[in-house]
């Protein structure tokens, strides 16, 4: 067990390190979902919608990639003893695992049912701000749909994905079968 996960005596303190772990994750991909448009749109030139579009797709897929494989790298690379790779991998399938998957099954999961489906920003427009609104052109401001860069975000949440489950489905399985539960 690493020094990180060693400090932690009980299972409840190891559990919610693991919840931090996730957090700073999506903590960090949320920072980057809001900072990508933004440098497009206000420090870069782009020639074409498309150039855009693939800037912002690059940022973020190999943000969050390296996010994602730096949070769960934690507990093979910060191991008390170094001669002892068993410790090593067993730590990291405890723990390491735990995280990808977290990623994985929050992406799959919340993502799909909760911001696609559910689709909040919808149903604030629909329920709050289209009411109060005072003309009919505002309204129909409000309602309309805004897909700026939508199609880079749904792929680079593929393309994580694939990414992710093909750095690490020899060790973990269970990622091609989340993968495919979100390409469903």
């Amino acid at each position: 067990m690493g020094p990180v996960m060693a400090g932690a005596g009980s299972l409840g303190a190891r559990i919610g390190l693991q919840i931090g772990f996730t957090l700073l994750i999506i903590l960090g991909n949320i920072f980057i979902f809001i900072l990508a448009p933004i440098l497009a749109n206000s420090l870069e030139r782009h020639y074409t919608f498309g150039g855009k579009e693939l800037s912002v797709f690059s940022k973020m897929v190999g943000f969050q990639v390296f996010n994602t494989v730096v949070a769960s790298s934690v507990y093979y690379f910060f191991e008390g003893d170094a001669l002892t790779p068993v410790g090593r991998r067993h730590s990291w399938y405890v723990y390491g695992s735990g995280m990808v998957l977290n990623v994985l099954i929050g992406d799959t999961f919340i993502i799909n049912l909760g911001i696609d489906l559910l689709q909040p920003g919808l149903l604030y427009a629909r329920h709050v701000a289209a009411p109060a609104a005072h003309t009919q052109r505002e309204m129909n401001q409000i309602l309309s749909p805004k897909a700026d860069i939508y199609l880079a975000f749904r792929l680079q949440l593929v393309t994580k994905l694939v990414v992710i489950t093909l750095i690490y489905s020899s060790a973990l399985p269970l990622c091609t079968l989340l993968t495919a539960a979100f390409m469903w």
